[in-house]
């Protein structure tokens, strides 16, 4: 269960790395490409290349992150969800047993479901309340380019993020 756990949290957040690295590389390559050999690149112009490359792939990384959030936090929080077995051993008195619903094979209240409670509070902090805390950042970020009456979405990262306000 850990690995799928641990699979499904960062699984989308190498596709948006390499979304966002790639736009940037895709856009650098371009720029030194038209720019030919004829020695204009500078360290400067090699990173605003980059960060408009990224800028460009950020929407998409956006909607992945947007579209991925449910499923991730629900598989996260399934950590806690336990489903009660009775059981009777031969000599023993009846009694019950939990199992973690998503995964038969891990016992509920045991050193093992502990640790996993543990990673699954981590990934808390990153995906059903770091992600939602991402997108407010970028809109309050680009909140003076979407309220200005005369420049509607006029910056990069207001074009970017602008599905996240859209009506």
């Amino acid at each position: 269960f850990s690995t799928r756990l641990l699979l499904t949290a960062f699984a989308p957040l190498a596709m948006v790395c390499a979304l966002l690295s790639g736009g940037a590389v895709a856009c650098v390559a371009s720029a030194m490409l038209a720019g030919g050999a004829g020695g204009g690149v500078t360290i400067e112009t090699v990173l605003d290349d980059a960060r408009r490359g990224a800028l460009s792939a950020l929407p998409p990384a956006l909607w992945v992150l947007f579209a991925l959030v449910p499923s991730v936090s629900s598989r996260i929080f399934s950590t806690w969800s336990c489903e009660r077995f009775g059981y009777a051993e031969e000599g023993a008195a009846d009694g019950t047993r939990s199992f973690l619903y998503a995964d038969y094979a891990v016992e509920c209240h045991t050193a093992e479901h502990a640790r996993l409670k543990v990673l699954a509070g981590t990934l808390l902090m990153l995906w059903p309340i770091g992600v939602p805390a991402l997108f407010l950042a970028l809109l309050q970020m680009s909140r003076a380019a979407t309220t200005a009456p005369t420049a509607p979405r006029s910056s990069a990262l207001a074009r970017a993020v602008g599905f996240l306000h859209a009506e």
